[in-house]
């Protein structure tokens, strides 16, 4: 094959190619054979691309466009009530946009500008492109026309440009709608520090109510970026104040927004996250009726937050069931706290714990595939969050792991402190239960020291630690974690209180998870019944009713806690010598435990063996079955290596093994690394 032939198959682009530059040399050609004042035409059209004919019949005789339109180089089309030019070629306005000299194209810019001014007061579009134009001139375009430009940039999510437009905005004016509407911006792409500092300047010097409503909003937002609760809630309780004792005196807000009730609902937020949660709902219940559609969406989410948090999933779903997002163009100024996708979060956690788990998965992967889903990153942070726990409770702790450790990895909550947390929690608990050290370590070294003012975040930190000690076969630690959780029942969400119990029983303490249980308001939904069912169940050595928990969550979804309340029964039936009713508990528990693979449990290692091991020898499986030195285990474990020795002999002797390698096979924790070190007892 000669080089000729080899060089042009591929798609045909070089004849494609040379095509297109026969054309533009064409174009060329005709360009050049225009007159002068033809030129300039089409030089105006080529900047301002799409022009309106009105405007171009200011400055030039209509003789010139009809004799354009002729030769098939302009053409008029009408968009809505006007008229509009455009190139019959995109090819003819990029090579006169290309060929342009700098100082033609500036004035063909100021031409555009000197004709559009007055329609940019009144056309949003219009506002960004002599915003634009202004901005290249080096010119200062006025404070209303650059802030309609950076709105319309924003509700196109092009931020980059939105920032921009608002900081020149910000520096030739520094209004109060300005300040927030920066901070809002910098507030999305996760800039919190400047976000503060734009808004902190901004709030030195507002004294009007409405001002300060305006930047008290953003500024909130802001602060919660960076977890400084108090001083958000400091700073929304002033601008409250400032609201009661001013009255209008301020002036008339010509959008009619309710300052002060806005206010109020973005203090519960926070109201909260300081666990003063009866003090919330009730400022909450009084506003999720209002006639503003703003308030009302505020208030709605975050109480249906609160609700599914705290165990009441079908009054959360009501909540927001008929909720729909208001007008954005009406409170541009105003920060929105709860993005869009939170409805989709919201109606996920109820679906979730009223026991319809794949149905929650699948709203969530909708979500996630939507536009809104870039939008916002703490929506982002618990969209994966919640996605995680769903997979947890449906026993795929291994691909809950791998897509935590790859969400984290790409940064998808863009510094969200908050989110950033939840997802490492998330990350921690889904490790432990496959035993991932690595995953473990980066959880644990990127929770950092965290904030126990956070409710949410302080409880599902101590189940994660419980979870991760009883992996490196602590379970000792694991359980006083559990406890201390629920000794500060102050303020917690009653969902993750009844997981922290849930654990406790889980892990070997059934008696006192139930005491704890009894302090906790019973749940709605078979999800949450399900688990303070399986705690009683355990605690009585109640079998029968074990199985009906396992029952309860197998219908839910549940897979990991449905095996473990079936194999816990089997157990209590093999004690009291009923072995018909322990070996059908145990086919059950095989069957559901089949869909986890890889997780470790204290209850799931023991499934698959006719000979139940006893917890130490579960201790000492565990962590044997993560290819650790019988002297790493001691370690662990603050036991003799002589001890973890005899232990191992004994769990081999039951298990019908031979070697560490076969460990985790015969108690399927999923594949062995047949290349490990794996000495013979």
């Amino acid at each position: 094959m000669n080089s000729r032939t080899s060089a042009t198959p591929v798609g045909h682009a070089y004849p494609r190619q040379a095509a297109e530059s026969r054309l533009g040399d064409l174009f060329k050609g005709q360009i050049e054979e225009n007159s002068p004042s033809e030129v300039a035409l089409l030089q105006t059209v080529a900047v301002g691309e799409p022009v309106l004919l009105r405007h171009l019949l200011q400055i030039f005789d209509i003789s010139l466009l009809e004799e354009l339109e002729s030769r098939s180089v302009l053409a008029i089309r009408k968009e809505g009530v006007e008229e509009e030019v455009r190139f019959v070629h995109p090819l003819y306005s990029e090579i006169l946009r290309n060929s342009l000299p700098s100082l033609q194209r500036r004035r063909r810019i100021r031409e555009l500008v000197d004709l559009y001014r007055e329609d940019s007061c009144k056309r949003s579009d219009v506002a960004l492109r002599v915003a634009l134009w202004s901005i290249e001139l080096g010119e200062s375009a006025s404070p209303t026309v650059l802030m309609d430009a950076a709105i319309i940039s924003f509700a196109t999510l092009d931020l980059k440009r939105a920032q921009h437009l608002a900081e020149v905005a910000w520096n030739a004016a520094p209004l109060a709608e300005t300040a927030a509407f920066l901070g809002t911006v910098l507030w999305m792409t996760a800039d919190y520090r400047a976000a503060e500092e734009v808004l902190t300047s901004a709030w030195s010097t507002v004294r009007d109510p409405r001002e300060m409503a305006i930047v008290g909003l953003a500024r909130a937002t802001a602060l919660e970026g960076l977890e400084e609760f108090y001083e958000a809630e400091k700073i929304l309780s002033q601008a409250i104040a400032a609201q009661n004792d001013g009255g209008k005196e301020g002036g008339e807000d010509p959008s009619d927004i309710d300052y002060s009730g806005l206010l109020k609902v973005r203090r519960a937020k926070f109201l909260l996250h300081l666990n003063r949660k009866s003090e919330a709902e009730n400022l909450l219940n009084s506003y999720r009726d209002s006639t503003d559609p703003y308030i009302r969406w505020e208030a709605c989410i975050t109480l249906g937050l609160l609700l599914a948090h705290d165990g009441r999933p079908e009054e959360a779903a009501r909540t927001v069931d008929s909720l729909a997002p208001p007008a954005f163009h009406r409170y541009s100024h105003i920060l929105l706290s709860h993005h869009p996708i939170m409805k989709d979060l919201v109606q996920a956690i109820a679906l979730m714990q009223s026991g319809a788990i794949e149905g929650a998965l699948n709203l969530l992967l909708s979500a996630e595939k939507s536009d809104t889903y870039r939008e916002s990153p703490s929506g982002r942070a618990m969209l994966e969050g919640v996605r995680a726990e769903a997979e947890l409770l449906q026993g795929d702790a291994r691909e809950a792991t791998d897509r935590l450790t790859r969400v984290l990895a790409s940064r998808v909550e863009q510094g969200w402190p908050l989110g950033r947390t939840y997802l490492q929690c998330c990350l921690l608990q889904a490790g432990a239960l496959v035993g991932d050290s690595k995953a473990m370590a980066r959880a644990r070294a990127g929770i950092g020291a965290g904030d126990d003012s956070l409710a949410y975040a302080a409880g599902a930190h101590a189940v994660a630690e419980a979870w991760a000690a009883v992996a490196d076969g602590k379970i000792g630690v694991g359980q006083q974690l559990l406890i201390e959780a629920l000794d500060k029942n102050e303020g917690r969400r009653e969902t993750i209180r009844l997981e922290a119990a849930h654990s406790l029983a889980r892990i070997g303490d059934p008696k006192k998870a139930a005491r704890y249980v009894q302090g906790i308001p019973s749940p709605e939904g078979p999800l949450l019944s399900a688990r303070v069912q399986y705690i009683e169940a355990l605690a009585q050595s109640d079998a029968s009713a074990l199985e009906t928990a396992g029952g309860g969550f197998e219908r839910c979804g549940a897979h990991l806690l449905a095996g473990e309340a079936h194999a816990d029964a089997s157990r209590i039936y093999t004690r009291k010598g009923d072995k018909r009713a322990a070996a059908r508990a145990m086919r059950t528990s095989t069957r559901l435990l089949d869909q986890c693979p890889g997780v470790r449990t204290p209850v799931s290692i023991s499934v698959g063996s006719a000979i139940q091991l006893t917890a130490r020898e579960r201790q000492i499986a565990l962590l044997a079955a993560r290819n650790m030195s019988s002297a790493e285990v001691a370690e662990h474990l603050v036991v003799s290596t002589r001890t973890v020795d005899n232990h191992l002999q004994k769990i081999f002797s039951k298990l019908g093994i031979t070697s560490r390698r076969e460990i985790g096979r015969a108690l399927r924790l999923g594949s062995d690394d047949d290349s490990a070190e794996t000495p013979t007892m």
